[in-house]
């Protein structure tokens, strides 16, 4: 859909190219058995509802952007962009992924993934600094070298139908990092420039200077956390060269491990997963990549 949103047409006509695009994607074979089976229609129903909603919600926030759709689904790794190599002692990584959707303006772009689940669309430096969140740091990664521009911010964007009104607040936000610059901010959702951006949870003070956010980066801060992100992949490598392969997870990753209930950790192996303790921000990121 958003390959061909107009801001400036109606509900009907929003209405009309989501249900397009739903049809469009239902139509391949994947979905024959689903859409044959008696049982699955009222999933069907609910999943067209939710693509048709999440379509107006996405025009909305186009037209509150001054950010413009670059590309939709950017696979890098492939003929529309090349892959994100990484190389660590002795060998090198070609990464391959793709990128729901770029937005840019002038030398800045912001990148935005999708997700259909609450925890998975959120992200944290903790997140980072353990190594569970790197995904969109990669992605930044991957545009930046492909069309030499800076980010603005990168994002995970949840999906969700919850029976509230579209416009409500906080019912529909970005969770991630924005650039620390109120032009560029205000660029991004100009509803900023009334005193307060719901979609990127930031705000105005009375002097019209952005309000100290976790949510805000300066362009160092982006680069570390990239190149955080980054050190975690080329020790990976490292490690994986060497052939290590000890069970040694952090707290709550056996809570959805496929593998659970067959691997020993916690029960024949009574160890104590890992955890970290301490505050984990910003600084620490900073802080890590300069030592």
């Amino acid at each position: 859909y958003v390959r061909e949103a107009d801001v400036n047409e109606s509900d009907e006509v929003t209405r009309g190219k989501a249900e397009r695009c739903f049809e469009q994607a239902v139509s391949d074979d994947f979905y024959k058995g689903i859409k044959s089976d008696p049982a699955m229609n009222a999933t069907m129903e609910q999943l067209k509802a939710e693509s048709i909603r999440m379509c107006a919600v996405v025009k909305r926030q186009l037209a509150s952007s001054e950010f413009a759709n670059l590309a939709t689904e950017l696979a890098f790794g492939s003929a529309d962009a090349p892959a994100v190599e990484v190389e660590f002692d002795g060998g090198k990584f070609s990464l391959v992924g793709k990128i729901d959707r770029v937005d840019v303006k002038d030398d800045r772009f912001i990148v935005i993934d999708y997700k259909s689940g609450s925890s998975a669309s959120k992200y944290s430096e903790k997140d980072l600094f353990l190594g569970h969140k790197m995904q969109l740091l990669v992605y930044v990664k991957a545009v930046k070298d492909l069309y030499g521009k800076r980010p603005a911010g990168f994002y995970y964007f949840n999906i969700h139908d919850n029976f509230t009104e579209i416009g409500q607040n906080k019912v529909y936000f970005y969770n991630g990092r924005t650039l620390n610059d109120l032009d560029v901010a205000s660029a991004i959702d100009v509803n900023l420039r009334g005193g307060v951006s719901e979609v990127l949870e930031l705000k105005l003070t009375s002097k019209g200077e952005l309000y100290k956010s976790r949510n805000l980066l300066t362009d160092e801060q982006f680069d570390n956390q990239i190149e955080y992100a980054f050190i975690l992949i080329r020790n990976a490598g490292n490690l994986m060269k060497r052939g290590y392969a000890a069970v040694n997870p952090y707290k709550g990753t056996c809570d959805y491990c496929d593998y659970k209930d067959i691997c020993y950790f916690g029960d024949v192996y009574n160890y104590d997963a890992r955890e970290v303790k301490d505050t984990v921000g910003r600084d620490t990121i900073d802080i890590t990549v300069k030592k």
